[in-house]
């Protein structure tokens, strides 16, 4: 037979090739993806150039590498092929994006697919040269063959994926059945290696990491990517566009109360029923206002009383007022026998969020009232109407400052408020009504609000919002803080007793800090700190006002924290208002409709500062709730990470340092540490699992060698290495070893005492003090 040589070049690039069936099933995995794309893609050439470039890179790259990599050591060959999978991921995103700017490009939930495409290829092109990439990049192959067969309903999605199994049956069986041939020179078997201690070990450090960032990391910094969340586009609502999961995206129809999509069903969910307004939930929530209790003489007729108290009731029922004297919450839920659900309106997006109704600007001491604003004193902005990727969104013609460095998006399905107020974030800056984009749609009142047209927003209508996100750090430093004018409604405060009261306590907590987002923060704090959250806390009409009465009693429900906070904000000589609205919290959350859900006890109220005389700002000083969304970039939470622990340090220094010292010493005693773990699991494995005496005893002495820094080479057999430092310590369990593991004749006849006895007498002499002693003898000779 003829003699084939090959060049080196050749020999190098064979060495370096995949499997032929791991392209195979490489290409399947491709193929699935691709067809399911196909179905939504809105220009076909683009999706050809991209896979022909996400298939034709790698090859190419480990055609012109092979040299360098066939001959690069292992640390560097590890270096260079993992800096290739973060950019050949990045690579996907950037053409994602390019595409997008195109105005085509994938649905949002499709685009973490298309990436993790790109990584699967990118392992098994070079999956020859890492053993674990061929293990990974099977594993992401089948994981996106079987979320593309979840998503997808084509036949021919289906079809390949059957092509994709078969081919994936046959891997896993030649694996399984070379895995079962192949016998390591110790007699251990390779057919499913499972290692317990590891196991229990990585499950210790995953709950460990997960605490940590669970404490420390902030819950700004543990949300959805931004721009890749299947919600309404994720953080950013200009990229509703690609969500497959938006309004009549004809995928499905909706069940029951979904916030996604909108359609006929058949469920009592969608039931009419009455529709509460904004006084039915304060009324449901706070249970009424109390009876006014005024001193009366016998110069005031009672008529005169009653027409009051009269005239009050109508206010509120007309959303005018709000009054800071109400009855105790009951702790029966009040719910009307025709509701059907208690759900007002449902919110997709993160939280904590707060979505505002109303406002308030006048305070007499007792109630908040509405008043219509001047146009000085409103915002000269203009609703108009703007297109992205072809939707229409309205925007609020306001500066854009530097402290607003972000965004997020929000989803909001009305279903039972009876209100034409649209639920809107606070720093509100866009937001979209699937077909609506008629410019007087929408409108702003007289006090400041975005009101929709109608007697009402209608049920079922799914709103997409884009709201700016603060930055506190950024706006502490914003020089030119815009006072407050006297005869501004927004630095109203009644000229009472109390007044007087306020303005010190105010300048006592401002001083020492700078004017601006300091002292605003440090009023917040204050009232956070020194008083206590009684939501069934009446206020007392034996003093000047209800602010005065919260004062004396250190505390109070949530609505006069709020009203209490705006005054003394306003009594600071900023501009505030108290807002009312709803409050959404993690507890709303419901994993089975994926959303959260609104109802009359998310009813809040929070004060809103303006520092800028453009954007209102919402602050929380009601203690035990989340204080408003907020954005730190790396570097400041750093910081603020380094301040906490400082401090800490300080208030503690004893625990500080005990903390210190300990750390040292697991760090200084590590090896043997891990050695006394090893031990306990041996002894553990040793009582309780008699028939794997023999396994658990090689793997404690295994430890104790990688410990010493000499471990065990792979195809290198116990009995040679075991009986460097005693050859007569080793032999009996060496022994034991070889029949246990190479002679069936005689592994019946082993006796469980002799082979406990050879196992403790090994792990006795080869000690780590003794492994360690014969390695620093090695090295000396």
């Amino acid at each position: 037979m003829p003699q084939y040589k090959f060049k080196a070049s050749q020999t190098r690039l064979f060495h370096c090739l995949p499997r032929m069936e791991l392209v195979v099933i490489g290409l399947l995995t491709v193929v699935v993806l691709q067809l399911f794309r196909m179905t939504t893609c809105r220009w076909l050439p683009s999706l050809w150039i991209e896979v022909t470039l996400m298939l034709a890179i790698p090859p190419l790259l480990l055609l012109f590498a092979s040299k360098q990599l066939a001959s690069s050591s292992n640390n560097r060959l590890s270096v260079f092929l993992s800096t290739g999978v973060i950019s050949y991921a990045f690579l996907g995103l950037l053409i994602q994006y390019i595409t997008r700017l195109s105005g085509l490009g994938d649905a949002t939930e499709v685009v973490l697919m298309v990436v993790l495409q790109y990584v699967a290829w990118y392992l098994i092109i070079f999956s020859s040269l890492l053993s674990s990439y061929k293990k990974v990049g099977f594993v992401a192959c089948c994981a996106l063959v079987l979320f593309t067969c979840f998503l997808s309903e084509n036949s021919d999605v289906l079809i390949a994926s059957f092509f994709f199994a078969v081919c994936a049956m046959w891997h896993l069986l030649s694996n399984y059945w070379a895995r079962l041939n192949d016998k390591a020179i110790d007699g251990e078997s390779k057919m499913l290696p499972v290692n317990g201690t590891a196991i229990a070990i990585s499950l210790l450090a995953v709950v460990g990491v997960g605490s940590i960032i669970w404490a420390v990391v902030p819950e700004t910094m543990t949300t959805n990517l931004s721009g890749f969340s299947p919600f309404s586009g994720g953080d950013r609502g200009d990229q509703d566009v690609y969500a497959r999961s938006g309004v009549g995206d004809g995928d499905m129809l909706t069940a029951g109360a979904n916030a996604s999509t909108v359609g006929p069903v058949e469920t009592d969910q969608f039931i009419e029923d009455d529709k509460p307004s904004i006084y039915d939930v304060n009324m449901e929530e706070y249970n009424g206002a109390a009876k006014i209790k005024k001193r009366t003489t016998r110069a005031v007729a009672l008529s005169t009383q009653a027409k009051h108290l009269e005239e009050i009731v109508k206010s509120e029922q007309s959303g005018k007022s709000f009054r800071t004297v109400r009855k105790p919450s009951s702790d029966k839920v009040l719910d009307l026998k025709d509701r059907v659900s208690k759900a007002l309106f449902f919110v997709e997006g993160s939280v904590p969020a707060r979505f505002s109704i109303d406002c308030f600007h006048h305070f007499d001491g007792w109630d908040w009232s509405k008043v219509d604003l001047d146009e000085k004193d409103l915002p000269q902005t203009q609703i108009s109407v703007d297109q992205k990727s072809g939707i229409p969104w309205y925007r609020k013609a306001f500066p854009k400052k530097s402290y607003l460095s972000t965004s997020r998006a929000h989803k909001v399905k009305i279903l039972r408020l009876q209100t034409n107020l649209l639920p809107a974030p606070p720093l509100i800056q866009a937001w979209h009504i699937d077909q609506v984009a008629h410019p007087s749609f929408f409108g702003i009142n007289a006090q400041g609000t975005i009101f929709m047209n109608g007697e009402f927003i209608p049920t079922y209508t799914v709103i997409d919002t884009l709201s700016n996100v603060p930055n506190f750090y950024e706006l502490a430093n914003q020089e030119g803080c815009q006072m407050a004018l006297p005869e501004s409604p927004f630095s109203q405060v009644p000229d009472n007793e109390t007044k007087s009261r306020i303005k010190k306590l105010v300048d006592c907590w401002t001083q020492g800090h700078i004017q601006g987002w300091s002292q605003v923060e440090a009023i917040i704090n204050r009232l956070r700190s020194d008083f206590s959250y009684e939501p069934t806390l009446v206020a007392s009409d034996n003093h000047a006002d209800s602010v005065e009465s919260f004062l004396e009693q250190r505390g109070g429900p949530a609505y006069q924290f709020a009203s209490v906070g705006t005054q003394m904000l306003r009594a600071a000589g900023y501009k505030a208002r108290l807002k009312r609205g709803f409050l959404v919290q993690s507890r709303d959350y419901n994993r089975v409709s994926g959303q959260s859900i609104v109802t009359s006890e998310n009813l809040h109220m929070w004060p809103e500062v303006c520092l800028d005389g453009w954007h209102w700002i919402p602050v929380e000083p009601t203690p035990g709730f989340p204080i408003p969304y907020n954005h730190k970039t790396w570097w400041q939470w750093s910081k603020g990470q380094v301040a906490y622990c400082v401090s800490l340090i300080k208030q503690h220094p004893v625990q500080s340092l005990l903390a210190m010292l300990v750390i040292g010493c697991l760090y200084r005693f590590r090896w043997e540490l891990i050695a006394g773990l090893s031990w306990i699991t041996w002894y553990l494995a040793f009582q309780l699992f008699p028939s794997r005496r023999l396994k658990a005893t090689r793997k404690l002495i295994d430890r104790r060698f990688w410990v010493a820094g000499s471990p065990r080479p792979k195809f290198t057999a116990i009995t040679d290495w075991f009986s460097e430092p005693d050859p007569d310590s080793a032999r009996s369990f060496c022994q034991f070893w070889q029949i246990e593991n190479f002679s069936l004749a005689q592994k019946s006849s082993l006796q469980r005492e002799k082979v406990a006895l050879a196992c403790r007498q090994i792990v006795g002499n080869l000690s780590l003090r003794r492994i360690k002693s014969h390695i620093k003898t090695e090295l000396s000779q």
